[in-house]
């Protein structure tokens, strides 16, 4: 799987990625990454990338997706995960998330465009489009500070795909803004 050169969709987890915008995403024919629970708005997407082992083996409920569930690639950045493949994090030593570990991994496929959706980092929203995860760590203050600090530094490094946030209520700030209607210009 090579994506040089194309626009990527990665797909977080936040509120926004509601069904209208999976609809959307799904209409652009290309390229995406979905991150943790997000496989169940977009199963057809090529890529499922949760980057920590607890995510993975939680099964009570079942969280991962059963491979008739999800046909697409798995990827995780921890040891010890049964049927996903291992992709060493790149370090982050400020904290990330797992739609800025899709956003490595695109680029590491070759995507020249990335864009985001439903990563949201937003104090006033700590919960998912999902809602709480059971028996997992969610969304605080403090974590979202650590993930918007790893994006901020993320956007600074000079080669790195072009992104932009398909979320203008994000509280991401370091990557031009669209709406949704504008990305599916953008993605044309």
């Amino acid at each position: 799987m090579i994506w040089q050169g194309k626009t990527v969709a990665v797909c977080g987890s936040g509120p926004s990625l509601t069904e209208e915008v999976a609809a959307a995403v799904r209409a652009l024919g290309i390229p995406t990454i979905v991150t943790n629970d997000t496989w169940r708005r977009l199963p057809e997407a090529d890529v499922l990338l949760a980057a920590n082992a607890a995510w993975w083996n939680k099964r009570n409920p079942r969280v991962a997706p059963l491979p008739e569930e999800f046909p697409g690639e798995r990827f995780v950045c921890e040891e010890g995960v049964a049927g996903a493949a291992f992709i060493a994090p790149r370090k982050v030593a400020i904290g990330g998330n797992s739609a800025l570990r899709a956003c490595h991994l695109a680029e590491d496929l070759g995507a020249a465009r990335i864009l985001l959706f439903g990563v949201d980092l937003r104090d006033d929203e700590l919960t998912h489009w999902h809602g709480l995860h059971r028996g997992l760590d969610n969304p605080n203050w403090t974590t979202f500070k650590r993930h918007r600090a790893a994006w901020d530094a993320y956007a600074l490094q000079i080669k790195r795909p072009e992104i932009i946030n398909c979320n203008p209520q994000s509280a991401l700030d370091c990557f031009p803004k669209c709406t949704l209607d504008e990305a599916l210009e953008v993605a044309a």
